[in-house]
């Protein structure tokens, strides 16, 4: 058998009983779900889904915001051997049709109300839609067409579901499709990338060898997990080293789940880093003077020690003294408003401003901000807790090659980037097949 998702995450359901898997937020208290129960939930779906019908290489659409039943519908996809697709939870409608019509998809599952809404208003356009999943525990209105997880969570499962879902995983390769991710389309039409179950874990295998991220671990959910840098970077690698995942209440409340969760490691955009920033610094300035002449002070010394390792630089023993007292002082207390654990952010999809990176950097939280894209799976170069140059991408990842054509394209060749795109009609610049492509 090949190494893959499935099999990994069960694996890891049966070696860590009684550990935390996942943490839901309900009620303004996190809620423990441990690896027993997400194997169980997750075997329990794919039985269902069994029930539904659902074939071999079958399409399933998620359409919902980070949630466990998010986990358990890929994950329960995954071990039967569809192919998932999943669709930013505020896609609109157009958007979201022109998934479903593109791939085929013939199951969804919904988050919210205003998703199961929107399905409705173009339902009747998808010929190949036949089951609508409700994450939720009951479908709201007077809706009854949809199905809920947690009915299908509360039923039975066969002797034959069982079997089938055995032999089903027993079945899978690393080169089978896993999922189906749909790029912006800010270059024109969405396309579908396909991604296997190869491409995922190598890209994970790599991460891991800059991360070092282990068991004691807890991630925080708050980017899209229909993006790929969370999903990749915190549930998958979740999978592989058999850690904690607490999900975020919403983005308006990331910074309470901090403070309640205590994770050890988050992913974020650089818009995130630069309004932390902002505010911290906005905070100091108009405080105290003694306050704020103790801070920038601070500030500077860590600037200095970060400069020079970033350049492989010695640091004298005047400036580690003065490092030394800026932590004690001043860089703990603003590590505790990441809620004391953090040890590192993932960040990419934008640039990152130079003193920005210094900063988090000096702090003791360094920003892993490195370059990727979903027809690579998710990051392609980085910048390492040891290895790095503030304001830049980082250099590629163990097992990436990267070159520069003659026209100024990146050229990425490695287990992590993609069979190809969906649709054989759509022109390609590069033969994926060969395990190279091309983008700008």
């Amino acid at each position: 058998m090949t190494e893959n998702i499935a099999t990994l995450f069960m694996g890891q359901a049966e070696s860590n009983k009684g550990q935390t898997a996942l943490r839901r937020k309900k009620d303004g208290h996190y809620i423990d779900i441990k690896w027993e129960d997400y194997g169980r939930n997750v075997r329990k779906l794919a039985c269902a889904l069994l029930n539904l019908g659902l074939k071999e290489g079958d399409r399933i659409a998620i359409y919902s915001y980070n949630c466990p039943e998010w986990a358990y519908m890929d994950l329960a996809a995954l071990s039967l051997r569809a192919v998932v697709v999943p669709i930013y939870f505020k896609s609109n409608a157009l958007q979201v049709e022109f998934i479903l019509r593109d791939s085929k998809t013939s199951l969804i599952m919904v988050g919210d109300e205003s998703q199961l809404a929107t399905i409705n208003s173009i339902k009747d356009r998808l010929p190949d839609l036949k089951n609508v999943i409700f994450a939720g525990e009951t479908v709201p209105g007077s809706d009854t067409a949809a199905l809920t997880v947690s009915s299908l969570l509360a039923g039975d499962a066969g002797k034959a579901e069982v079997a089938e879902l055995e032999s089903r995983i027993g079945e899978i390769s690393s080169d089978d499709i896993a999922t189906l991710v749909y790029t912006s389309g800010t270059t024109g039409e969405p396309k579908g990338v396909m991604l296997s179950h190869k491409n995922l874990l190598a890209n994970v295998r790599s991460d891991l060898t800059a991360v070092s991220m282990g068991k004691g671990d807890v991630g925080l959910s708050f980017l899209p997990t229909s993006h790929v840098l969370d999903r990749v970077v915190v549930h998958y690698m979740n999978i592989v080293i058999g850690g904690t995942i607490a999900y975020a209440g919403s983005l308006e409340s990331v910074l309470e789940d901090i403070q309640l969760v205590r994770p050890t490691a988050m992913c974020g955009v650089p818009r995130m880093f630069e309004k932390i920033y902002s505010g911290i610094f906005d905070r100091i300035n108009s405080g105290p003077g003694l306050q704020k002449k103790l801070f920038h002070w601070a500030v500077t010394a860590g600037s200095a020690v970060v400069t020079r390792n970033a350049a492989k630089k010695p640091v004298n023993p005047w400036l580690k003294l003065n490092y030394a007292l800026a932590d004690a002082l001043v860089f703990v207390k603003i590590r505790k408003l990441f809620g004391s654990k953090m040890k590192l952010f993932a960040s990419g999809g934008a640039h990152l401003q130079e003193e920005i990176d210094i900063f988090f950097r000096a702090i003791g939280i360094p920003i892993m901000h490195g370059y990727g894209l979903t027809e690579a799976t998710c990051t392609v170069t980085l910048n390492t807790r040891t290895d790095f140059k503030p304001g830049t991408l980082g250099q590629p990842l163990p097992g990436v090659k990267i070159s520069i054509a003659e026209d100024g394209e990146i050229l990425v060749s490695g287990d992590l980037v993609m069979k190809g795109y969906y649709s054989p009609a759509r022109r390609q610049r590069r033969n994926a097949g060969r395990g190279l492509v091309a983008y700008r």
